[in-house]
């Protein structure tokens, strides 16, 4: 029978080989003293991907929200376009009033018959411009954002119409403020900053109104990409 004291020393002998095999190992995250790339496993990696579309940033769109804000903006178009649209019967038909019975000045004449001339051919452009988004209507929930940036391309252009007829409108204007207080040896000035300021006006609402319109496009184009 082996006695408690060979039995303690083989114990103890064991003890102190595994402690030695234990600092006897290899770091074998290091070669030569360079770490060593351990290779992650496949399901760590999709893990970590998902992880990082999770956090991407993205925009969430109010599809109902953005459905009622396009037929809102639509319905808004047609009004104007119908108001154009009577202007410009009015201003046609008054046109062939002058110019039959009436015994007006020759500038005013000439001035409403430019006007008479030039708006059929605004309405023209003005509905060419309109058509496309009023077709695309607000679209399905599919394709609404689609139909928001149509509504918006729309506005954009219409709104660049309008800085052009500004800009069409200040030699007609001036000159039949100039003829007509010319004609009756009144002041002018008074005349000529207001009509000038009036055009003025309408054109830096159409033009803020544009930038306005191109940022919204910018952010409906962002969204769609995503």
């Amino acid at each position: 029978m082996i006695g408690k004291q060979p039995i303690d020393k083989l114990v103890k002998q064991a003890n102190q080989l595994e402690e030695h095999q234990v600092n006897e190992k290899i770091d074998v995250t290091k070669i030569s003293g360079k770490p060593v790339e351990i290779e992650k496993p496949l399901d760590q990696e999709w893990l970590e991907l998902a992880q990082d579309w999770q956090q991407q940033p993205f925009t969430k769109v109010d599809i109902d929200k953005l459905t009622k804000k396009t037929a809102k903006r639509l319905l808004k178009t047609k009004l104007i376009f119908a108001i154009d649209l009577i202007a410009t019967i009015g201003i046609i038909i008054y046109f062939f009033y002058l110019w039959l019975f009436s015994t007006e000045n020759s500038a005013t004449v000439i001035y409403i018959a430019f006007a008479a001339l030039t708006s059929p051919i605004y309405m023209y452009i003005s509905y060419q411009m309109r058509i496309v988004s009023w077709k695309a209507g607000v679209g399905t929930p599919t394709s609404a954002i689609s139909a928001a940036i149509e509504a918006c391309n729309s506005s954009i252009e219409y709104l660049q119409l309008s800085k052009y007829c500004a800009f069409a409108f200040v030699i007609p204007l001036n000159w039949y403020i100039y003829t007509i207080k010319t004609a009756q040896n009144k002041p002018m000035l008074l005349g000529l900053i207001l009509t000038n300021s009036i055009l003025l006006l309408m054109y830096g609402i159409s033009h803020r109104m544009q930038k306005k319109r191109k940022n919204e496009l910018a952010e409906l184009k962002a969204i769609n990409k995503n």
